[in-house]
């Protein structure tokens, strides 16, 4: 048995029921429980010890030390390691309160002055805490205890303590000059003692009306939106209505890591333009603008539709068939369409080459036939001022859509002019008739009024009754 003030074996298993069990207080004073080196190097000066790797271990076989001299080495140079890849796991905000470290160790010769000392760094060794010293050594193995549970060494937190910035330098010292003594190191243990600051999490929720992702000067906040927080094993642990200011807040929160997320209405025209969960990772203190964004769609645009322009084009803007004509519109067959009468209606019929047997005859067997139709119908709509090209619409799947899925009027239509150019004929198994389906899909809902973004929140704002 080793000796000392205390029990070895009894010390090591109290710090390991500790660290297994996790402490902690009020305050949330917690500790990593005992902690041993992965890995060691030798200096960069000075002499490297024998056989370092054993001094990993508690296992009763040792790390030999010497304090210089005998044969060419030159005397008072001591042998000197560095261990380190301690695997703390400390969070990188947490404060640190204490380090405490353990040597088992021994001294191998009769000087009773034998001693070891330590040193700690927490920048990769660019910069070392000043060294303490173990009181001497006895000639049979015992620990000896390095700082405490209130002492830091001067690391303040724990960043320093990662795995890539922290190192623990050992060397032998004396307080009477012997060489050749040997100091012999069985085992090296850290415990940390950090503390955690218990937080909240706060956001807000906002009407997105231009749909960048960002809540900017005069969008409004809003009321009654759903905010859940989960924990790191997804488990729900609270749920939150926005306030008047749109804003919620989850307080007095354990330090860890969490997740708040929106949880959408009733209906199907609420679009996030946001991500819809948020994480927080390793909470210490307050974590703030966690916000979130929406707009609804299905507001009218004032689009008056493919139909409605097949019945009523005669009537209304003649002078637009110079500008179909300019556009790179498409028949059944892939030939351009450039629409020189509206037609008129003979026993219930359109003339064929008439614009609007064309318009009512457009299918999607060749897709850019029925996307020339949308896109006629919708540029119509345009130039005679129903519909403002500046308006936003829900266009997930075009080009031209930001990263929440939204493009302008003009810019959907410029885009499918582009493509019809491009290609006149989009059949079954040609590569880009997706891409002009998802045109195509955009154009028809603006036309029937079903995307275009409202200008303000669609109320009320409702949810399952549970």
């Amino acid at each position: 048995m080793k000796s000392q003030n205390k029990v070895k074996k009894v010390i090591l298993l109290a710090t390991l029921m500790l660290s297994t069990m996790l402490i902690a207080i009020p305050a949330y004073a917690i500790d990593t429980g005992v902690k041993t080196p992965l890995n060691y190097q030798d200096p960069i000066s000075g002499q490297e010890a024998t056989n370092p790797d054993n001094g990993r271990v508690d296992d009763g076989v040792y790390a030999l030390f010497k304090n210089g001299g005998g044969g060419s080495t030159p005397a008072y140079v001591p042998d000197t390691e560095i261990y380190y890849n301690f695997s703390f796991g400390v969070p990188t905000n947490a404060t640190i309160d204490g380090i405490l470290v353990t040597l088992s160790a021994l001294r191998g010769g009769s000087n009773a002055g034998a001693k070891f000392e330590v040193c700690l760094s927490g920048d990769q060794g660019i910069s070392w805490t000043s060294y303490k010293k173990t009181d001497a050594l006895s000639i049979s193995d015992a620990l000896y205890d390095l700082g405490s549970s209130i002492d830091n060494w001067d690391l303040s937190t724990g960043a320093s303590l990662a795995d890539d910035q922290f190192g623990l330098k050992i060397r032998p010292t004396n307080d009477v000059v012997a060489n050749g003594e040997l100091w012999k190191l069985d085992s090296i243990s850290i415990t940390i003692y950090y503390t955690l600051t218990g937080g909240s999490i706060s956001g807000a929720k906002f009407y997105d009306i231009d749909t960048d992702g960002e809540w900017d000067e005069g969008e409004p906040a809003i009321e009654g939106f759903k905010i859940e927080l989960y924990d790191a094993e997804n488990e729900l642990l609270d749920t939150q209505l926005t306030d008047e200011d749109g804003e919620y807040l989850f307080d007095e929160l354990d330090p860890g890591t969490y997740m708040v997320k929106e949880v959408m209405p009733l209906g199907e025209t609420w679009i996030n333009t946001t991500d819809d969960s948020i994480t927080i990772e390793d909470l210490s203190g307050s974590s703030e603008d966690n916000n979130f964004g929406n707009v609804c769609i299905g507001c009218d645009g004032g689009a008056s539709g493919k139909g409605w322009w097949t019945n009523n084009g005669a009537d209304d803007g003649a002078d637009d068939l110079p500008a179909l004509c300019l556009l790179n519109l498409r028949d059944g067959d892939g030939y351009d369409f450039d629409p020189t009468e509206y037609g008129i209606k003979v026993q219930g019929q359109f003339p064929e080459g008439t614009f609007a047997h064309w318009l009512q005859e457009a299918d999607a067997v060749n897709m850019a036939y029925m996307l020339s139709a949308q896109f006629a119908a919708m540029e119509l709509d345009v130039l005679n001022g129903f519909v403002n090209d500046e308006d936003l619409v829900y266009a997930p799947g075009i080009d031209s859509a930001n990263a929440s899925g939204f493009a302008s009027i003009g810019d959907l239509m410029s885009e499918a002019n582009t493509e019809l150019g491009v290609h006149g004929q989009a059949l079954d198994g040609d590569d880009w008739r997706d891409y002009q389906e998802a045109l195509k899909d955009a154009l028809d809902a603006a036309n029937n009024n079903v995307n275009f973004v409202c200008t303000e929140p669609c109320l009320p704002i409702e949810y399952p009754i549970l």
